[in-house]
């Protein structure tokens, strides 16, 4: 036997071992409820990022009609709670309306309200 066909032949078992760990031990892609579920209640300390991807997160889950609205994001002390705000607003129709998502920074605390 050649060494090309020695050295492929092992590349191919090594290639199969791998495919067969990851087949085993790898986990499954997380349904939708998981990835709203870990949306909601995202692990302080939040930054602004993260506040972002768990706001955009449960945007797209549950309220589809506001994912192309304009989004914007800030930073609020309210009696004395940190926490950021993303406000998402369709000003496509005449009548107002959106999502405003609260995050705690410290508590990870996720508070949804939508306005008309």
């Amino acid at each position: 036997m050649s060494r090309f066909w020695l050295l492929a032949a092992i590349w191919a078992a090594l290639l199969a071992l791998g495919f067969g760990v990851v087949f085993v031990a790898g986990g499954g892609l997380p349904t939708e409820e998981q990835t709203l579920e870990a949306a909601l209640h995202p692990a302080p300390p939040v930054d602004e990022a993260a506040a972002v991807r768990s706001a955009d997160t449960i945007i797209r889950l549950r309220y589809g009609q506001f994912a192309a609205a304009e989004r914007s994001v800030d930073r609020r002390t309210d009696f004395g709670i940190d926490h950021w705000v993303i406000t998402y607003v369709d000003r496509a129709n005449a009548v107002l309306s959106g999502v405003e998502i609260s995050i705690g920074v410290t508590s990870g605390v996720v508070e949804v309200a939508t306005f008309p």
